[in-house]
């Protein structure tokens, strides 16, 4: 039932590769996990708080490369 163990040289290869795919992404130029509709699905996150607003410490949790609080404190300015 598949490969349970890759050797250590492979698992390196394999974090050097990831590192460069995030080192060169940027969410908002790719479009993220359907940016623009999310923004128009919570009018622009308008209810989290006041353009500029300190939303203190938060986490995202979720799964895969795409943020929607990135583009959430992008949009809004919130420190």
């Amino acid at each position: 039932a598949g490969v349970f163990a890759i050797s250590l040289e492979r698992w390196h290869v394999a974090q050097e590769a990831e590192l460069v795919t995030w080192d060169n992404w940027d969410p908002v130029a790719s479009g993220g996990d359907r940016i623009n509709d999310h923004l128009l699905g919570f009018d622009s996150y308008e209810e989290v708080g006041e353009v500029g607003a300190n939303l203190g410490a938060f986490l995202e949790v979720g799964c895969g490369p795409w943020t929607q609080s990135f583009t959430m404190m992008k949009t809004r300015a919130f420190n």
